[in-house]
């Protein structure tokens, strides 16, 4: 090799010697900055601890990362026996095992923890919009029987007034037992039907109100901003759509209606 070419090869080991170090110090410094923002995630105490503590670790990180493939690289050239080689390698391993371990889930909960959370509460979100969905139809089930309920009523009050002037039913005309029972019955059924009536100005109400729940809900999931504190007020959210949920079942006139069909089954 004459001379001019072992000089530009000198050259280019050290021009590939000066990459090679941008490049790791690059790669420490960005492995850094993530384990920095995981640590201080994790941290508890006041300001200052927290910056130091994670300033401290994510610049450990930095330099181990850095200094560890560096001598690794200075290294491997020059072990040439077989046995010495497999013992840097499992050198090798080993360090890159600690680092993954200092570092790597850490970035990892930079990079991609909050994007999990968000996730987590985007289905939270639809778990509760299918359950408030479930309670508002239970809630208005009811309201397809009141024409059914309007109708009832008015055969029994048909039925008691026939009864009562003619005797269609029996035979006898006159306020008997027949009578005042068409009559308990008539008013059972016209009072339910007006439960049934109330109830779904209360279910509305409901409704509109978990709709607003949920809205808050899907825009705390979306918008920017620390996610705990958009988690915590998810959580406040999520209790006052409960209770709503709560508030929908118990507002179901069904129990009433059954009651009224059990009753109207033993008197005839």
């Amino acid at each position: 090799m004459s001379s001019s070419q072992s000089y530009t090869l000198r050259g280019q080991i050290r021009r590939l010697e000066t990459t090679t170090q941008v490049t790791l110090a690059v790669l420490a410094l960005g492995s850094g900055v993530f384990t920095y923002l995981g640590v201080r995630e994790l941290l508890d105490g006041s300001a200052t601890t927290v910056f130091l503590g994670a300033v401290i670790y994510s610049g450990a990180v930095s330099v181990a990362i850095f200094a560890f493939w560096s001598y690794l690289m200075r290294l491997m050239p020059h072990v040439r026996q077989a046995g010495s080689r497999r013992m840097l390698y499992l050198a090798m391993l080993m360090g890159a095992a600690m680092i993954m371990a200092m570092s790597s889930w850490l970035n990892a909960s930079a990079l991609a923890g909050s994007a999990a959370l968000e996730q987590h509460l985007a289905n939270t979100t639809e778990e509760y919009q299918q359950k408030f969905n479930a309670a508002n139809e239970n809630a208005l089930a009811a309201q397809s029987l009141l024409p059914d309920l309007q109708l009832a009523a008015q055969r029994f009050a048909g039925l008691a007034d026939i009864e009562r002037q003619t005797g269609g039913l029996t035979g006898t005309s006159g306020s008997g037992t027949v009578v005042q029972l068409l009559s308990q019955m008539s008013t059972q059924l016209s009072g339910l039907q007006g439960e049934v009536t109330a109830s779904r100005t209360a279910v509305d109400a409901l409704f509109a109100e978990g709709g607003k729940r949920l809205a808050k809900m899907r825009e705390l999931v979306s918008s920017g901003g620390p996610i705990d504190d958009r988690a915590n007020a998810y959580a406040e959210e999520a209790v006052k759509l409960s209770g709503l949920i709560s508030n929908l079942q118990q507002t179901s006139v069904a129990p009433s209606v059954k009651r009224a069909a059990a009753d109207l089954g033993q008197s005839f």
